[in-house]
């Protein structure tokens, strides 16, 4: 096990990277869900840029109620509190923004870059490392806020995982060869979020352009379910929110903004 996450140790490291923003860290040694512990801090008064890390995590949740692994002091596990100053129906734009705050992250740390699988994940030599849920919440008709969820697999080898997950996760470790720092990860992670987000929020044109360098699926065949239809077809293009752009057989390009299972094929038609 890594050396524990600490709230100062990670705001000491922000610093030396330049960081002007006001985070708020708390650091737990267990807890159901940093996301859930986000809308309690903001119905405590809690303002954007609060941050809640944990070791371990009883009930974290993905998208449609999916439970995420994460093994206790290896991973990172942290949701941030967001006041987006875009109107409510931009906010996708945080789960984009999220994936490229880690992808550069990771990067920088072991020179590795993250595939960036739309939605939500990402991915190393076709494994999933990392998982994101963002959430919107209503403390009062005119505060809407928003969580961002993260479930990093840091440190650890694929025999650490369940069974059943051995052959699609992957962590860091396994495929840097090496243990990471993860207070400097989770360091390097909030700064780059810290630049991209007004970036993502005024100029937002500017993050889909990394995230379509990373994005392994346009050109691919793909065969989405999502909301009660489903779409086969070639994945095209990001939209310009974000939303994935499939040609099907019949020629017509659908945007599609969320799915509800995504398979991909090798090869196109």
């Amino acid at each position: 096990m890594s050396a524990a996450l600490q709230a100062e140790a990670i705001q000491g490291r922000l610093a030396e990277l330049g960081s002007t923003w006001p985070w708020r860290i708390l650091c737990l040694t267990e807890t159901a869900s940093t996301n859930d512990d986000i809308r309690l801090l903001a119905a405590e008064g809690a303002e954007e840029g609060a941050v809640v890390f944990a070791e371990r995590q009883d009930h974290g949740r993905g998208r449609r109620g999916a439970r995420w692994f994460g093994a206790p002091g290896r991973h990172l596990l942290f949701s941030l509190l967001l006041a987006p100053p875009v109107p409510q129906n931009l906010w996708t734009r945080l789960t984009p923004l999220a994936a490229l705050s880690v992808s550069r992250a990771v990067e920088d740390a072991c020179g590795l870059r993250p595939d960036i699988k739309w939605p939500n994940d990402l991915m190393i030599h076709g494994r999933k490392v990392c998982g994101i849920l963002t959430e919107t919440f209503q403390l009062a008709p005119r505060r809407p806020l928003a969580v961002a969820g993260v479930g990093l697999n840091v440190n650890g080898i694929l025999r650490d995982f369940p069974e059943d997950l051995q052959l699609e996760a992957t962590s860091l470790e396994a495929a840097c060869g090496h243990p990471l720092d993860r207070i400097l990860l989770a360091a390097a992670i909030l700064r780059h979020w810290e630049r991209f987000y007004p970036v993502a929020m005024n100029r937002f044109p500017e993050i889909l352009a990394q995230i379509r360098l990373r994005s392994p699926l346009l050109g691919s065949v793909v065969s989405i379910h999502t909301g009660g239809t489903r779409l086969t077809g070639v994945a095209e293009d990001l939209g310009p929110e974000g939303e994935l752009l499939l040609r099907t057989a019949d020629g017509r390009l659908h945007g599609v903004h969320h799915a509800h299972s995504l398979r991909s094929f090798p090869s196109t038609p």
